[in-house]
């Protein structure tokens, strides 16, 4: 039995495919808003964690996504250039569209230059090897606490 992908995944990354199809037309001069995930997929499908600081009262909280939409873009771009079909690209959305709730500091912290992980995951072969998907929080030394 195959698993149900949510509907809100599977229009996102229907989405994603219409966008692969202008950037394969124009000579990869198209680009992918990232802010389509926020558009199409509601936080209760992806909230992963709070950190004890966004949590305080007063702290400006900021939703931090796990793995940077840009590199999610990138990587349902490449899998539909390698033929994935439109529910292969849902479930790499199921499984990687996370965010974490961040005070504005820490956010910082993660997106901080000398980490160079603001669009990009720590490890350049992180797609190979899935197994860390809190990897930019831990390299940037973020404690959260995780949702069931």
């Amino acid at each position: 039995m195959t698993q149900v992908i949510p509907r809100e995944f599977v229009r996102a990354s229907r989405v994603l495919y219409a966008l692969w199809q202008d950037w394969k037309a124009n000579e990869g001069q198209a680009w992918c808003h990232t802010g389509i995930f926020d558009l199409l997929v509601p936080d209760d499908l992806t909230v992963a964690g709070y950190t004890q600081a966004s949590r305080q009262e007063g702290v400006r909280r900021r939703r931090e996504h796990v793995v940077p939409r840009l590199a999610l873009c990138n990587r349902a771009f490449d899998m539909f250039s390698e033929n994935s079909t439109i529910d292969e690209v849902a479930e790499l959305l199921q499984q990687f569209l996370k965010i974490v709730y961040v005070s504005s500091e820490e956010a910082s912290k993660i997106d901080h230059h000398e980490l160079g992980q603001k669009a990009g995951m720590p490890i350049p072969s992180w797609w190979l090897s899935t197994d860390n998907l809190f990897a930019r929080l831990e390299k940037a030394e973020i404690q959260f606490e995780r949702l069931p």
